[in-house]
């Protein structure tokens, strides 16, 4: 009984492996895989699914996974540690002469993207005109 449990017990902790599935961390400090959450998404790989857990902190980025012209076919989700703790955000707005599109702190052009625990801002203001702080574009997204 013991020995089956323990070989339930690694083929469960291997899954997750084999499918393809990882971790990634993204820390200002350094202390992570990665100091940006675009440098994480970046490393992800095509097809499997990521998990990119973000510590706390502000990070004043604008994040993209895909894009309007090639969306992506990475599976990411994005966990912070708590949405007072974790914030995406950005100032860009279409008073720059961006598109409203060019200005999200967060777009999203995926399907199966998930996130939890954090925050997407656009602090644009009045004098930067129109502008999102989240834009998605994609079948099933949870937030």
């Amino acid at each position: 009984m013991r020995r089956q449990i323990l070989c339930l017990l690694l083929i469960w902790t291997g899954f997750g492996v084999a499918n393809g599935q990882q971790t990634l961390t993204v820390a200002q400090d350094g202390s992570g895989d990665f100091t940006t959450i675009q440098a994480a998404i970046n490393a992800a790989p095509a097809g499997e699914k990521t998990t990119i857990r973000i510590h706390e902190g502000i990070y004043a980025e604008q994040v993209m996974i895909g894009s309007k012209t090639a969306p992506s076919d990475k599976r990411i989700s994005l966990v912070g540690d708590g949405i007072d703790k974790t914030i995406i955000t950005s100032k860009a707005g279409m008073a720059a002469g961006l598109r409203f599109d060019q200005t999200p702190a967060l777009s999203v052009y995926a399907e199966d993207f998930y996130a939890e625990g954090l925050t997407m801002r656009n602090t644009a203001g009045r004098d930067g005109g129109q502008a999102l702080a989240l834009y998605v574009a994609g079948d099933r997204q949870t937030y």
